[in-house]
């Protein structure tokens, strides 16, 4: 009797199960070899993504404080908890204590994770919350020198007739260098001595408190930190429209097109200018949304021009001088 040899083709398989509850047979494909498996089922999933909340910042000096919180996620061991990709050690398990934020965003990320070990889960997706530090702007407190239209410690000049509604006065320099018209002035006009205008009122007393909160003023607004603007449009503020806020700038400000300033009857502008600021023949400064003239501040190092038939609002507390020309006007409180 003869043999042939038989050549069994040898078929290499995988089966890759990733659930199964019960008993299942497996037949391959030339019908010639089965299996039988039974396996228990498994399930890789992620964790719940946490449900994240802020509570609204509070402040105190400027500073902010404010408490993030979220939900329990089931089966999570613990949260990794990040602030702006910096890893914080939360307060409780469930919270995150934010201290003595300056103005700026804080995004503040919670990723749920798994019991150590654990094969059933992966990390949650992260659970996001963005707290925003803005302290309210306080106004100065400009003591007596908020009740005068023009408070000089170098003295006042004019081409007559100019129309002046406030008190006016200077100091510590004598009344004769407050040159003014009584008509041109509806208020009192305050000088340190006997000399001035004849409708003058000496009150050299009033007047040196005056120039010290003015001066105290002045120290307190280019002192403010933390702008939230720094050298916007590169000191070129024709056309624009600017939100409140604090402002600063290190070259000088001009204004050659009508500036806006929109916000509404408590918000508050500061504008610190460590140069010049000019702003264009018959151009003006614009108030949108109920802004107010008293909530306007600008603090200037060098001097001031108005051009001719130009409208300015706010309170300038210049340094160096103030000039307005022909037609000009302002609106200061």
């Amino acid at each position: 009797m003869k043999f042939k040899k038989l050549l069994l083709p040898i078929i290499a398989f995988i089966v890759i199960i990733t659930s199964c509850d019960k008993e299942n047979d497996f037949t391959l494909p030339d019908g010639g070899l089965s299996a039988k498996s039974s396996m228990m089922a498994t399930t890789t999933g992620m964790m719940a993504t946490p449900v994240v909340a802020a509570s609204q910042v509070s402040y105190n000096s400027g500073k902010g404080d404010a408490t993030v919180s979220w939900d329990a996620v089931p089966n999570a061991s613990g949260y990794e908890v990040k602030v702006n990709g910096v890893v914080k050690t939360p307060s409780s398990p469930l919270s995150l204590s934010l201290s003595l934020l300056v103005p700026d965003s804080y995004v503040v990320t919670v990723i749920a994770l798994p019991i150590s070990g654990s094969t059933y889960y992966l990390n949650s997706n992260p659970g996001t919350v963005t707290v925003i530090s803005a302290p309210p702007i306080i106004v100065p407190n400009l003591g007596l020198a908020g009740n005068f239209g023009i408070l000089s410690k170098s003295g006042i000049t004019d081409v007559y007739k100019s129309t002046i509604t406030g008190n006016v006065g200077t100091s510590p320099i004598a009344g004769t260098a407050l040159l003014l018209a009584c008509d041109e002035v509806v208020g009192t006009i305050y000088t340190v001595n006997d000399a001035g205008p004849a409708c003058r009122v000496v009150n050299a007393s009033l007047l040196s408190t005056a120039i010290l909160d003015m001066e105290a003023a002045y120290t307190d607004l280019v002192g403010r930190k933390n702008p939230n603007f720094i050298n916007l449009h590169a000191g070129d503020l024709g056309g624009k429209t600017l939100a409140p806020g604090l402002y600063k700038w290190d070259s000088a400000i001009i204004i050659p097109l009508d500036v806006t300033l929109e916000g509404g009857p408590n918000d508050v502008w500061i504008f610190q200018i460590s140069k010049t600021l000019d702003i264009a023949s018959a151009k003006q400064v614009i108030m949108r949304g109920g802004a107010q003239a008293k909530n306007i501040f600008w603090v200037v190092a060098g001097a001031v021009t108005l051009g001719t038939y130009s409208h300015f609002e706010g309170t300038i507390l210049g340094k160096t001088s103030l000039s307005l020309q022909t037609g000009a006007s302002m609106n200061g409180r």
